[in-house]
Parts: structure tokens; C-alpha cells; sequence
């Protein structure tokens, strides 16, 4: 059985779970679907710069919804 992946620096996860980017922090990416090798995606930069860029506006959301939650305790 396929392991849970999370979100973390080195991994996006996306589609509920079913799929997910890893290596992110190194470079040698690859394609998870359902917790196991899927594709081969070192050099992509394309992929690279779409999972970064997912990082970053989850990154802002949480940052916000903080935010949001400190204003409504004053």
C-alpha cells in the first residue's frame, strides 16, 4: 500500500493526494501518483518553477488565514 505524502520543502502535493512532486530542495524531481514512481522529471524546470510557485502561494495563504483569524481575536 502507498504511503501518505505531505507537504513539506521537498514535496507538493496535489489532486487529493493521487499525485505529488518530490526533490524539490535537490532538483532530481519525480512524479508520485498514488505514493509510488510515476515519472521521471529531473531538468524539468517547468515543473520545477510550477511546484515552487505552489509552495509560495500556500506559504501566503497560511500566512493570511493567521491573519485573518488574529484580527477577529481583537
Amino acid at each position: 500500500m502507498a504511503k501518505k505524502l505531505i507537504d513539506n520543502a521537498n514535496t507538493v502535493v496535489i489532486g487529493n493526494g493521487k499525485y505529488a512532486v518530490t526533490g524539490i530542495e535537490t532538483g532530481r524531481l519525480e512524479a508520485l501518483r498514488h505514493g509510488e514512481p510515476w515519472r521521471e522529471l529531473t531538468g524539468d524546470k517547468l515543473v520545477l518553477c510550477l511546484t515552487q510557485e505552489i509552495q509560495e502561494l500556500r506559504e501566503k495563504l497560511v500566512a493570511k488565514d493567521k491573519l485573518m483569524r488574529d484580527l477577529r481575536l481583537s
